[in-house]
Parts: structure tokens; sequence; C-alpha cells
């Protein structure tokens, strides 16, 4: 029997943002599930919007229903409860439904068809800090910039939002040849192919870093939900039991998140955790 489908599409007015349902074509049966995203036909002009299927049933022939225009890549699908953290945050919120599922994803993911700007750095990266006080007239916001970039290529709008530099100021450091920009359309990588991963390397801790070290390390691996406050001045080495303690934790498989407390903290805390663990390190 034909299949049904509800969504919610992208730039529905608050007034009508309710799920909309699509007829399902067969050759796509098995491949719409909730969570998916597909490109609808909305409206009288029938133009394409993004959507993310909400459910699916057996189409009772009711209806005269406009049918799904194209799937999207399952790569980047929600799960279950994902979708019921949208449909919590939308009860609670003032904005629609698929702003809640565009805000749960990457930017890029969304913006596969427009290239997306690029910055790199192309300054040597043992030339760096010479560099930085080289140049007087650098500021704070510029050397976050290029100590960031030193740790590989990131988007502008990265770059902005955690430097705080301005895209205009990104030009002329390009103008002047610390820096390239340039555009690239990014989109999922193709399944079955993930980045090559550096191994992560054994640290090496002090003798009282090591006994803090361990007495945490039994805290993360015991199978219970655990806290600590590790206590320590700026500069006492509360990083290296952090990243020993994460490097631990994805050798068994497993994952980990870090919250920086500060905004100025994340370049130097970016270059950091890049040196030891690579591409596994994601920003947001």
């Amino acid at each position: 029997m034909p299949k049904v489908c509800s969504v919610a599409v992208e730039e529905a007015n608050l007034l009508f943002d309710k799920p909309y349902s699509y007829r399902v074509p067969e050759e796509w049966r098995d491949e719409v599930y909730p969570g998916r995203r597909v490109k609808v036909p909305f409206g009288r002009a029938n133009r394409l919007r993004e959507a993310v299927v909400l459910g699916v049933e057996e189409d009772a022939g009711k209806e005269k229903l406009k049918s799904l225009a194209e799937l999207e890549s399952p790569e980047v699908a929600f799960d279950a409860d994902m979708l019921q953290l949208a449909l919590w945050l939308r009860r609670r919120s003032y904005c629609s439904l698929f702003e809640v599922f565009r805000a749960m994803v990457p930017a890029a993911v969304y913006s596969r068809e427009k290239p997306v700007r690029f910055a790199r750095s192309t300054i040597e990266p043992e030339r760096l800090e010479e560099t930085i006080l080289k140049n007087k007239r650098f500021g704070e916001k510029t050397q976050n910039a290029l100590r960031l970039l030193a740790s590989g290529p990131k988007t502008v709008r990265d770059v902005s939002y955690i430097t705080g530099i301005s895209p205009e100021s990104l030009k002329t450091l390009e103008k002047r040849g610390f820096v390239a920009l340039y555009e690239e359309t990014p989109g999922p990588s193709p399944a079955g192919k993930p980045k090559p991963e550096r191994t992560v390397p054994e640290i090496a801790l002090a003798p009282k870093q090591e006994e803090i070290y361990r007495s945490l390390r039994e805290k993360a691996f015991s199978g219970e939900s655990s806290f600590a406050l590790l206590y320590g001045i700026t500069g006492s080495g509360k990083t290296h039991v952090y990243i020993k303690l994460i490097a631990d934790v994805i050798r068994a498989g497993k994952r980990a998140l870090l919250l920086v407390p500060e905004i100025a903290l994340t370049p130097q805390m970016i270059e950091r955790f890049y040196a030891v663990f690579g591409e596994r390190v994601a920003t947001l």
C-alpha cells in the first residue's frame, strides 16, 4: 500500500507552522522514515523547500497530495531522541519546528549548494610567533585569528565568531599575505570513508598530576555517574590532566565533551587539542 509522510517545512510562517502531508513515491517507500531530510514542493509555486519527516503512515487515499521531490543524504538524519527534543523546544520557544532542526546540525549541512568561505594560514607554523612579534600593529583579535588558523583551515564565519575578527580584517590579512581565503561547497563525507585519525599519544604527567589523574580516571571508568572539582591556579597543569583523561576515554571507544568557560580561551584550547587529537576535534 502507498505511504504518506508528515513533514516540518523550512520558512513556514509561525501562523502556519504545522506538519504537512506528502505522498511517498513507491520507489522510496523503504527509504523514508522519521528524521529523514527531504525536499518538497511547497505553496502555489511549488518551490522546492527543505523538510524533515516527522512520521510515516499508510495512504488511505482520502486526500489529493503532492509527492516528495528529493531525498537528502541519510548521513544527516535525526534520531527519535532528537525528534522528541525538537518537538519539546518548539513548544517552549518562539520559533518554527524547522528552525529547531536547523539549529541541531552544522550550518554547512544546509548550505551545500552555496559555497562556504574558508580561511587558512599562509605562515609556516614554526614562524607564527615570530611573525606576530614583528608585526606590532596586530591587535589581540588578529593574533588569536592567526593562532587559530595555525591548527588548520576554518570557515570565515567560525574564525570571526571565535576570535571576534571581522571578515574585512581577514581580507586585509589576505592582501598582506598572511592568510588565504577561498570557497568550497561542503557536504557529508562519503559513507564508509572516514577521515584518517592519528593514534592518540601517551601523555606524561608530573607526580602530583599523575596522582590526581588516577583518582579521576577511577571515577570516569567506574560505570556510575559522578563529578569532581579539579582546583588549581592558571598554569598549574589542569589541561594536561584533562587531555590524558580524554585520551583514555577515546581509546575505550567513547567520546568526550570539553566546555571552555571563556570565549577568549578558545583559540589556544583548540590549538592544544588539535596538536594531540587532530581531526577528531570538532569545535562548536
